[in-house]
């Protein structure tokens, strides 16, 4: 049998004098809200008592009751639980009431005749209201360490970037919420490596499920979702763990509101139910960092991608974790040769400054295929630097440094104007510091032939940085 957990996980308190009246609230909670874990009080002077004894979640207060008047029990409250969220019900709607009890510190105030389900929906709001308050507070402290608890979860992601470490302690701190994660960046760049870290973070003996989003209708994404005559669907399937969305900027705008609607509600109803089921099962999307910009040109839904971004991570191309290419390039040459049962190679010293001269336009992904085709083709002892040589040399994609100035002045003369020979000097230094002295790496920052380049220097008596 499938355990299901109790719904909020602290008791609700229902308050009231009348038991007929207990009775029935309860019962609209339980079968119309989901609300499955309550309790009742039908006499206001052990309220405190009980509060005192029991953290709840949310409290149901009458406002006209014998012993204890509700707004003098809205001022015991403030004092003695000021975090607890009351709503306060009345058999009166009377202006005056409502903001006295706001003042006094109410979330929200009902008539008793109020319709059932704008009272349930006022009761799903200051709950969700409750939890961000938490959330908010235990990511706060949780930021304010600057060591992981738990690096053991992303030891799939090697890196020493400033950015990216601070994205692995954000993801930490928010693994206790059931808020969705939106995790934002270009392809390669390790989305779906940060989502897994999250599920072991949060729920690591849940399942974690995947669905592409590419290529699917609004129809076959319900199907997918939800269930259809031959599946559950994921929703059930991953309950009480996590669903992984990868690439949601590819969602149709009839799929857009299939999503927007569950997030909304929190419920679903799956195929030939009866009723709607509860959404107990952590959503991480992943998607191009494009996607704020689809936002503003009203190619993605506005209200959705506020819900898929309750919290929000982006992650940095290679392009800007240049430090980290040596400990990427042993990573996947140890990997090739552990796939290929060869002994371990060793790297070329000047690799990784010749790889940080290329903007990776697939990022993890193109360096990690790169590695795995040029350890192949080396026969010896050592990686062999000719096959990233003629790698980058074919695919016509702009050097590294190239593609960032783009845009922006090439050069900068803020004092005297130098003489052609003086400024050719300055740029061929300036190549050689990038390069960090390598002259081929140099020369093709330079755009020139590395004899050029020795010819250029031997003739002006410029020794290499």
């Amino acid at each position: 049998m499938t355990y299901v957990a109790p719904f909020p996980a602290e008791p609700l308190l229902l308050v009231d004098d009348e038991p007929s009246w207990l009775h029935s609230l309860a019962f609209t909670l339980e079968f119309s809200g989901g609300v499955t874990n309550l309790e009742t009080c039908a006499d206001s002077r052990e309220l405190i008592g009980m509060l005192r004894c029991q953290k709840y979640s949310l409290l149901l207060l009458d406002l006209v009751m014998p012993h204890v008047a509700g707004e003098d029990l809205l001022v015991q409250i403030g004092q003695e639980c000021p975090e607890l969220m009351v709503i306060v019900l009345s058999g009166l709607n009377q202006l005056e009431t409502a903001v006295r009890c706001m003042k006094l510190g109410a979330f929200d105030y009902y008539v008793k005749t109020t319709e059932p389900d704008r009272l349930l929906a006022g009761i799903h709001h200051a709950l969700k209201m409750r939890d961000l308050q938490h959330e908010n507070r235990k990511l706060a402290i949780r930021l304010l360490r600057r060591e992981l608890r738990h690096p053991e979860a992303f030891a799939a992601i090697v890196t020493r970037n400033p950015q990216l470490e601070a994205a692995f302690r954000y993801v930490e701190a928010i693994a206790d919420s059931s808020a969705p994660l939106l995790i934002l960046g270009e392809p390669g760049t390790g989305k779906r490596l940060l989502a897994e870290a999250l599920h072991r973070l949060a729920c690591p003996t849940a399942p974690l499920l995947i669905l592409a989003i590419a290529g699917l209708n609004a129809k076959e994404f319900s199907a997918r979702l939800f269930g259809d005559e031959t599946s559950p669907g994921l929703l059930a399937e991953a309950r009480g763990g996590m669903l992984l969305l990868t690439g949601v900027h590819d969602l149709s705008i009839p799929a857009q509101g299939v999503l927007a609607q569950l997030l909304q509600h929190g419920e679903y109803l799956p195929e030939k139910a009866a009723a709607p089921v509860r959404l107990e099962t952590r959503l991480v999307c992943t998607a191009s960092d494009e996607l704020p910009e689809m936002v503003n040109e009203s190619r993605f839904r506005r209200d959705l991608f506020y819900r898929l971004s309750m919290h929000q991570v982006s992650l940095p191309p290679l392009r800007e974790r240049r430090d980290d290419l040596p400990l990427l390039l042993a990573q996947y040459v140890a990997e090739a040769c552990a796939v290929g049962a060869r002994r371990q190679l060793a790297l070329p010293r000047n690799l990784a400054a010749l790889l940080a001269t290329y903007i990776f336009p697939r990022n993890l992904t193109e360096l990690r295929s790169l590695v795995f085709a040029a350890v192949e083709q080396s026969p010896n002892a050592r990686l062999s630097l000719e096959p990233f040589r003629q790698y980058l040399a074919a695919s016509g994609v702009a050097p590294l440094e190239e593609k960032s100035n783009a845009g922006s002045p090439l050069l900068l003369v803020p004092g005297r104007l130098p003489t052609l020979a003086e400024a050719r000097d300055l740029v061929v230094q300036e190549a050689l510091r990038r390069a960090n002295g390598n002259q081929s790496i140099a020369a093709r920052l330079l755009g020139i032939s590395q004899p050029a380049l020795s010819i250029h220097l031997k003739k002006n008596v410029f020794p290499p940085s």
